[in-house]
């Protein structure tokens, strides 16, 4: 799943359907696919933001319940890139 190349809206929504099903089925997927997933999305390149968009979906239909991990991403994913204007936006907050 983590070397899927996932393009479009229709790529994500299969992803998240096939999540779904194999972390009701398997214990131990979700914490693997989420520290896999969170990985991608914290290094630039094309992989990122299909990431960060399958770990928002996959909060959003329970497969991980914590909002702590999609909230860490994002804020790693600033960091990266330096978003000065957006921290200070932010500001303690993030």
């Amino acid at each position: 799943m983590l070397e899927a190349k996932l393009k479009t809206a229709a790529d994500i929504d299969a992803a998240v359907a096939l999540c779904s099903a194999l972390h009701q089925r398997y214990a131990d997927f979700a914490p693997k696919m989420l520290a896999g997933l969170r990985a991608q999305a914290t290094v630039k390149g094309e992989a990122q933001r299909p990431s960060l968009r399958l770990l928002a979906e996959l909060l959003l239909v329970a497969v991980y319940n914590e909002q702590k991990v999609l909230y860490e991403a994002m804020r790693e994913v600033v960091n990266l890139f330096g978003i000065d204007s957006f921290k200070n936006y932010a500001g303690d907050s993030l």
